[in-house]
C-alpha cells in the first residue's frame, strides 16, 4: 500500500508506505508489517509497527518559531 498524504509536520505532500517485513524480530517489533511515513520537503520520517503502533524510528525536524511582539 502506497499513498500520498499531508505531512503531519509541515502540511506539504508526504508519502506513506506499508511494508511487509519477513523477520519482524530483527526490528524488535512483533509486527509483520511496518508503516513508513516520510516528507521530502521538511525531512519528517516515522517508521512504526502497523498492528501495535510501536514507534521503531522517528525524526521530526525542529521548526523555527518567530517571536511575536505584543
Amino acid at each position: 500500500m502506497n499513498s500520498r498524504i499531508c505531512c503531519p509536520n509541515c502540511g506539504n505532500a508526504a508519502y506513506r508506505q506499508l511494508l511487509d517485513i519477513r523477520a519482524p524480530d530483527s526490528l524488535r517489533c512483533g509486527d509483520a508489517q511496518v508503516l513508513k511515513t516520510e516528507c521530502p520537503v521538511c525531512d519528517y520520517f516515522l517508521r512504526m509497527g502497523w498492528g501495535s503502533g510501536q514507534v521503531l524510528e522517528a525524526y521530526v525536524p525542529c521548526r523555527s518559531v518567530i517571536p511575536t511582539t505584543d
